[in-house]
């Protein structure tokens, strides 16, 4: 929320000077959602973490038993 804040603020502060701040307006998104940012595509995994102290953890599972059929 700080970090918003103050990016807000150097936005506003910039835009009143008419000074271009599409690049940072651009960053601060960046920012504010530091996680993962997919564009034209898909995120397929089997464990994701995301966020400050995120932990993935993969449980394993057994393996399917193959068994003989009824008639063997």
């Amino acid at each position: 929320m700080l970090e918003q804040t103050i990016l807000e603020s150097i936005v506003s502060f910039l835009d009143i000077r008419h000074i271009d701040t599409s690049n940072l307006k651009e960053r601060q998104t960046m920012i504010l959602n530091s996680g993962i940012l997919v564009q034209g595509g898909d995120v397929r995994a089997e464990s994701l973490a995301v966020g400050t102290g995120a932990r993935a953890i993969k449980k394993g599972t057994a393996p399917k038993a193959v068994g003989k059929g009824a008639g063997a």
